[in-house]
């Protein structure tokens, strides 16, 4: 019966896909950068597209996409003129990236911070502004198993969203399993500690409750 469902859906999946893209097809928009007509591309916010390769940019010596950096968990999309103003902005951005200068580490070496021009940097990614730090907290990662499983904890991670493009980034330590959930629960509050009390030092702001 299971499988049977799995099938159905499938099946609705691709048929679902299969009739937006002759939409799209029969459909063109205007690319919210170079104007051109596009059937499909980098879908927006506001019910705009971008062409894909509007859409790259090369940040130090990535390259990378608009809509492949990692956001909020609730925000979907951008607007066009986010989108616009972002990609913009990338030359300066390379430039404080060249000027980044760590002064102080956190306790794993993971995040660096340049307190003389208040900047930020996680796992070598995005420069942010301290002040663009919307708020952080610790994250413990349940895997749900099967339908012969209940699930258990594993592990967790820090999460830190910005108001700078909704953009996110991850602190990530070895949290080893426990046999029991709220043993595994407390060793991710444990480990992190300490990388909590250097965020809300160097932000001035206090971390959000712990979400199971």
């Amino acid at each position: 019966m299971l499988f049977l469902l799995f099938v159905v859906f499938v099946v609705v999946v691709i048929l679902y896909y299969r009739g937006k893209a002759k939409y799209q097809e029969a459909h063109p928009r205007n690319c919210a950068v170079c104007n051109k007509l596009i059937p499909t591309g980098i879908e927006l916010a506001d019910s705009g597209v971008m062409c894909e390769t509007c859409g790259e940019f090369t940040y130090g010596e990535k390259q990378m996409r608009i809509d492949r950096l990692r956001v909020h968990k609730d925000i979907k999309k951008v607007t066009a003129a986010e989108a616009k103003a972002f990609l913009e902005s990338i030359p300066e951005r390379n430039e404080i990236l060249n000027r980044f200068t760590a002064t102080t580490y956190s306790p794993s070496g993971k995040i660096a911070v340049d307190e003389a021009n208040g900047l930020i940097r996680v796992n070598d990614g995005f420069v942010h502004k301290i002040s663009d730090i919307e708020s952080f907290r610790v994250e413990c990662e349940f895997d749900p198993g099967d339908s012969h499983d209940t699930g258990k904890y594993t592990g967790g991670h820090i999460e830190i969203d910005y108001n700078d493009l909704y953009m996110t980034d991850d602190v990530r330590k070895k949290v080893d399993e426990k046999l029991f959930d709220v043993a595994t629960i407390n060793s991710v509050k444990k480990a992190y500690e300490d990388e909590v009390e250097f965020l809300e030092k160097i932000s001035g702001k206090k971390c959000k409750a712990m979400k199971l």
